[in-house]
């Protein structure tokens, strides 16, 4: 067998797709130009000359059959092809983006306006199925333009026509007739008023994306801020630290820049709390955290850290965060603490450590935590650096990334779901309100506000009825139907929308899955409008404009599936009625003119529907934003209620309810108890065995309070390692014997899965609210029964008696 000298050529199909895919792209910027936003304008230019092409292709069937005389015919063409260069051409060469609308929207609907009403003009017999491509201009004007710009196009739309069948009335009367004119006048002129509620109701949507978008956007900046930042102090809080943390080390590890970490712990806290009360020591947390933002470098961020603890992330070195913090400390001693104590001062020790490469963060603040064990050992006020770790070097790389501290997860707080009271039910937006006023119309419309819509667009779907009595009078008039089959007509006319209104409006559809049977609406009135058209006489042509309102209702009120269906049924009808009735009465409806208004039909109410799959995007983004605003809602509502550690209350959402309790206590005498715990020696926990450990404990008490109250009493980190908790309808006798129980369950059970043999305990004092007694002065007192508790050793539950006296329950720790 011999071989071909020609070697065997082979193509690449997916090298000539890809060839043919950088031929496409390369037309379509050549078309559309390099610009996004010239881009998208063109695109929706070009959308829209597909109705100049429509127009276009009908002047060259009506001149093809003798409806549009040549003479007028040829020119309009030219101007047809001359009104979509000029629009192209201004956007493709940017002519118009100094012009407050680029797209040129209003210009090109005024600009179809005046050709329709030219092609009305011309087109004799044919010329009242002109103004279907009249409404579908006035429809997409509704859609696509704002407020007083539609009532310009429609404005325009009117005196257009107004003046176009004036003059065809003096100078074509035959196939213009003046009764006949003012008859689709007002038919027109109805139609854009229908028109116009639909565009209210595009309006209504655009309204509400705008607020829901300002909503959400309000919404992520407070759930940002409610995220990052603690709701006392106003700085950084532990969650967002961990996140700069990891972010700092990653910074570190590639490219050598020094992390130097500080832990600062205000000096005597406790005392001041005890001394002074928590509003003092609140004020305390508030003037630290002022002055640390105000004297502390550009390159410094400060975090709460937890109670009266912070921790300082620094690119500086430890020498210059050493001089920076016993500035500040020296600045201290000149800014009185809080205004309630003018002598009062603050003062704080601080470790500090210099993260190695490769080490765990997490070693870096043990490190910083041994070192403020150490400053608080020495006499407090005063900072420690801590030593190089030997061991930094082992660690992996790949482990330095992991997580300090992980906020605990939705399994791991389940008491965050258990803490609901009446002030939820007071907060809900959705609770319709006692005292709103009642309707207008109700009589007519209903009281409902979903049903009042429904029964409202029944009534104005009830107009093309309207058209429909209004035409059957002006066939009897002009002998095309006889008196008595237009009052059968008439009375179907009557019966169908009162029958339909009445099952809206006596609430019978709403077991139905669409209450407002808007396609059944669509469907009658299509089928009515069409068996109009069968023997309106004169008119038919202008009545199938009414199609284009019924299918606007469609595009508004259905989704696009349903819409398209709709529209699909009338176009079945018309084209049966387009070979049918010429075949019936060829003497009445000519085949070319039915045809035609066939053509009509079919390029036209597809358009009309490609309004409806732009609603429906709308929509779609309606709804995904309403779902996101309420992922917002809900977030935002679990950063303001809860504690991230523990999953209690925090002490924001408490503050709400003692507001609330209180106001009840005044005004119909509803007991409650108010309970105030603090954990017993929590800083020698953090001291010795860090804040892993700490933590654990603070959660362990957390998931203990929660099995053992009840469900009912709310529970609340209210600061560091005190718990504020709320027990309604409750005497204090009641509360103390829950607390007690609380209080020997809790000092057995394991609090640390790192330390299994910890143990701890807690101090608690507890007391009512007195007649006419503020909630400031009933805290205060259960302030006072915790100072007693802790004072009289600790480990044990102390009441303060209404009258002021304390009854103590001591138990032995």
């Amino acid at each position: 067998m011999t071989a071909s000298p020609h070697p065997e050529v082979t193509s690449d199909p997916s090298r000539s797709r890809k060839g043919g895919t950088r031929v496409g792209a390369a037309l379509l910027k050549l078309v559309l130009g390099p610009d996004p936003d010239r881009q998208m304008n063109l695109k929706i230019t070009l959308g829209g000359q597909l109705g100049y092409v429509a127009t276009l292709l009908l002047d060259l069937y009506g001149m093809q059959v003798g409806l549009v005389d040549p003479r007028h015919g040829w020119p309009m063409l030219a101007l047809i092809v001359s009104a979509m260069l000029l629009f192209y051409l201004f956007l493709r060469l940017g002519w118009s983006k100094h012009l407050r609308d680029p797209a040129m929207t209003m210009p090109q609907m005024l600009g179809a306006i005046v050709l329709s009403a030219m092609g009305y003009s011309i087109s004799q017999e044919a010329h009242p199925v002109l103004l279907v491509p009249v409404c579908v201009t006035v429809a997409y004007s509704v859609f696509a333009l704002r407020g007083r710009a539609v009532v310009v196009v429609q404005g325009f739309t009117m005196l257009v026509f107004a003046l176009t069948s004036a003059y065809k009335c003096a100078t074509e009367p035959l196939y213009y007739r003046p009764d006949t004119e003012l008859h689709m006048l007002g038919l027109l002129l109805a139609i854009v008023v229908m028109l116009t509620w639909s565009g209210s109701q595009i309006a209504d949507l655009r309204a509400r994306q705008r607020r829901q978008r300002e909503e959400l956007a309000q919404m992520l900046t407070r759930i940002e801020e409610l995220a990052t930042h603690d709701t006392l102090t106003g700085l950084y809080n532990r969650r967002h630290m961990n996140s700069l943390l990891a972010h700092h080390v990653e910074r570190a590890q590639r490219h050598g820049i020094a992390l130097t970490l500080a832990i600062l712990d205000l000096d005597h806290f406790k005392q001041v709390n005890d001394t002074h009360g928590h509003g003092v020591g609140d004020e305390v947390l508030k003037t630290f955290a002022r002055a640390a933002q105000a004297h502390l470098g550009g390159n410094d961020t400060v975090a709460r850290w937890g109670g009266e603890e912070f921790l300082l992330l620094s690119t500086a070195s430890p020498q210059e965060v050493l001089d920076r913090l016993e500035q500040l400390r020296l600045d201290l001693t000149d800014i009185p603490a809080a205004a309630e104590v003018p002598t009062l001062r603050v003062s704080y020790s601080a470790g500090l450590a210099l993260y190695q490469n490769h080490e765990l963060i997490g070693h870096t603040i043990e490190r910083a935590d041994q070192a403020l064990y150490e400053a608080k050992a020495a006499g407090r006020a005063q900072s420690r650096l801590a030593p190089a770790s030997v061991a930094a070097a082992a660690q992996s790389p790949q482990s330095s990334s992991t997580s300090v501290h992980p906020s605990p997860s939705a399994s791991e707080t389940p008491i965050a779901k258990r803490n609901r009271s009446p002030l939820d039910v007071l907060n809900d937006k959705d609770a319709p309100l006692a005292d709103a006023a009642p309707a207008r119309l109700g009589w007519l419309l209903g009281h409902d506000p979903k049903q009042r819509l429904w029964v409202a667009r029944s009534l104005l779907s009830a107009l093309p009825y309207v058209f429909g009595v209004f035409s059957l009078a002006y066939s009897t008039q002009t002998g095309h139907l006889t008196p008595a089959a237009a009052l059968t007509m008439a009375l179907g006319l009557i019966l169908t929308p009162t029958l339909l209104y009445g099952a809206i409006r006596s609430g019978w559809t709403q077991r139905l899955a669409d209450p407002a049977i808007t396609m059944a609406q669509v469907l009658v009135a299509g089928t009515w409008t069409l068996a109009m058209y069968a023997v309106g006489g004169p008119v038919r042509g202008a009545l199938l404009i009414t199609t284009v309102l019924i299918l606007t209702v469609a595009a508004c009120n259905m989704s696009p599936r349903k819409g398209w269906l709709a529209c699909l049924y009338l176009l079945v009808i018309q084209t049966i009625l387009t070979f049918v009735l010429p075949m019936v009465q060829p003497e009445g409806f000519l085949a070319v003119v039915e045809r035609f208004n066939w053509i009509m039909m079919v390029l036209n109410l597809p358009a009309v529907m490609m309004m409806g799959v732009q609603l429906g995007k709308l929509r779609s983004r309606l709804k995904q934003q309403r779902e996101q605003l309420k992922e917002a809602v809900a977030r935002l509502s679990e950063l303001a209620t809860y504690d991230e550690l523990t999953g209690l209350s925090n002490r924001t959402y408490m503050t709400e309810m003692l507001a609330h309790y209180a106001r009840r206590h005044a005004q119909c005498g509803e007991e409650f108890t108010l309970a105030l715990i603090d954990l017993d020696h929590f800083k020698r926990v953090n001291d010795c065995y860090g804040h892993n450990v700490g933590d654990e404990v603070l959660k362990a008490f957390a998931h203990q309070a929660g099995e053992t109250l009840r469900h009912i009493d709310v529970i609340s980190r209210w600061g560091g390692e005190e718990f504020l908790i709320l027990c309604p309808q409750t005497t204090p006798e009641q509360a103390l014997i829950g607390l007690e129980r609380l209080r020997q369950v809790f000092s057995v059970v394991e609090v640390s899965h790192s330390v299994p043999n910890l143990r701890a305990s807690f101090s608690a004092g507890l007391s009512a609210p007195l007649e006419g007694e503020s909630i400031e002065s009933t805290l205060a007192r259960v302030d006072a029964a915790l100072y007693d508790a802790k004072h009289g050793g600790r480990n044990r539950t102390c009441l303060r008696q209404v009258g002021g006296l304390a009854g103590t329950l001591i138990s032995a720790q």
